[in-house]
């Protein structure tokens, strides 16, 4: 169990390493105020992942611990989901080669929190379900290593370690504007 921010990252990079090539603290630019930002890190599903319904783009990953996050205060939680969606906007340097990559979405983990089982969850949900609008999901890693780990939308189900696609195509849409 992770008792703080560098150590859930390397939590992450532990599990994910097999499924997704992993570029950490990727720089970018933030195209609505011209501001650099760096992401904790880029992620690009290995062929295994693709060819099993992932789609074959970078995505980011924004990782923060908060302690007790069952009662953390709102703002600390949509601090997190905004940073994720101006991340979601911005276009990032992931190598030499690869270069101006915006994230085709990113995902939040927080670490082990059952928020759909928790009163205080409920916050949690309405907040992403908000987020999911600006292409953000969360990162969901399983107690059970046989069930691995899923990303979701609040609308649903994107990919599932286990299960592979599901039928979400929220991610799909970049929404700007009028819905």
């Amino acid at each position: 169990m992770a008792h703080n921010e560098f150590s859930l990252k390397r939590e992450i990079a532990e599990i994910l390493g097999n499924d997704f090539i992993i570029k950490d603290n990727a720089e970018g630019i933030n195209p609505v105020e011209q501001t650099q930002v760096v992401i904790d890190s880029m992620l690009y599903p290995r062929q295994h992942l693709i060819e099993r319904g992932f789609d074959a783009s970078w995505i980011g990953l924004e990782v923060k611990f908060i302690k007790d996050f069952s009662s953390a205060d709102r703002g600390k939680k949509s601090h997190l989901l905004w940073q994720a969606i101006t991340y979601a906007q911005s276009k990032f340097n992931v190598d030499e080669n690869t270069r101006e990559i915006r994230p085709y979405f990113v995902v939040v983990y927080v670490g082990d929190f059952d928020f759909q089982n928790d009163e205080k969850g409920k916050e949690w949900w309405a907040l992403l379900n908000l987020a999911q609008y600006g292409n953000v999901g969360w990162l969901r890693i399983n107690k059970s290593p046989q069930a691995g780990w899923v990303i979701d939308f609040n609308g649903g189900r994107y990919y599932s370690q286990k299960l592979g696609r599901g039928n979400l195509k929220l991610s799909q849409k970049r929404h700007v504007g009028t819905y």
